[in-house]
């Protein structure tokens, strides 16, 4: 084309820029790896991941051990749809810690019904809509459980 160096960049429009300044943040943060920075975005846009209290860590580990999910939790476990699942890992990453119930496992990444509330945190983050109610839920098998120790006890 003439005028333009061999080579150079051929843009019929300008580049579009994010709406300010970005910075990189770790994946968990969300699914692009970039956000605005706080300082930069009106006060409660961005997403805050909280921070779960020891008292809620040790009622998941409570749970761990016992194996079992509290009576007290009125909503049916959430499952993941192998078929329809992506392995994208935003469930995972979405999952409140005091509840930490979904795991990768290898290809698959999988919901422990003992360690699920129900509430939709996942469910509102899958970008293809994957994670269904579970009303017939069966028991973690021993294997998963071994393997849910093994990551409790790395977080320690």
């Amino acid at each position: 084309m003439p005028g333009h160096a061999r080579g150079a960049p051929q843009f019929d429009r300008p580049p579009t820029r994010a709406p300010g300044p970005v910075e990189a943040v770790p994946r968990t943060s969300g699914a692009s790896g970039f956000r605005l920075r706080p300082e930069d975005s009106p006060e409660g846009s961005l997403p805050v991941k909280k921070i779960a209290s020891s008292a809620a860590l040790s009622g998941r580990a409570e749970r761990i051990a016992q194996r079992t999910r509290p009576d007290s939790w009125k909503k049916p476990p959430r499952r993941i749809e192998k078929s329809e699942c992506i392995t994208c890992d935003t469930c995972l990453r979405s999952c409140p810690e005091e509840f930490g119930a979904i795991f990768d496992r290898g290809l698959d990444v999988v919901i422990i019904p003992e360690l699920c509330s129900g509430c939709p945190a996942c469910v509102l983050e899958c970008p293809v809509d994957c994670i269904y109610v579970d009303e017939d839920w069966t028991p973690t098998d021993e294997t998963m459980w071994n393997h849910i120790e093994l990551t409790a006890e790395d977080a320690k």
